[in-house]
C-alpha cells in the first residue's frame, strides 16, 4: 500500500508506473490518496503496527516535514 498526499501524487505515482512498465494493481499494490498529509496519521494507525499491518510506503511532498505524519515515521 502506498499512501500519497492527495489526487496529483497519485495520478504521478500511477503514470509513472505505467511508464515504467510496473502495473501497481498487478505487483499488489494499492495508492490510497489522502487530503493532505496531515491526514497520514489515520492511514498509519490505520494499516501500520497498530491496525491491520499492512506493509506500507508514505509519499509526502518535503514541506510536511514537520507533520504529525512525518514524525510518527521518524522523518
Amino acid at each position: 500500500m502506498i499512501a500519497v498526499e492527495g489526487a496529483s501524487e497519485r495520478v504521478i505515482l500511477q503514470k509513472v508506473a505505467a511508464i515504467t512498465g510496473r502495473y501497481l494493481d498487478r505487483l499488489g499494490g494499492s495508492v490510497i490518496e489522502t487530503d493532505g498529509a496531515g491526514d497520514m496519521s489515520a492511514i498509519l494507525a490505520l494499516f501500520g503496527d497498530t491496525g491491520i499491518r499492512i506493509p506500507q510506503l508514505v509519499l509526502i511532498d518535503p514541506d510536511a516535514g514537520g507533520s504529525r505524519a512525518a514524525r510518527d515515521r521518524g522523518a
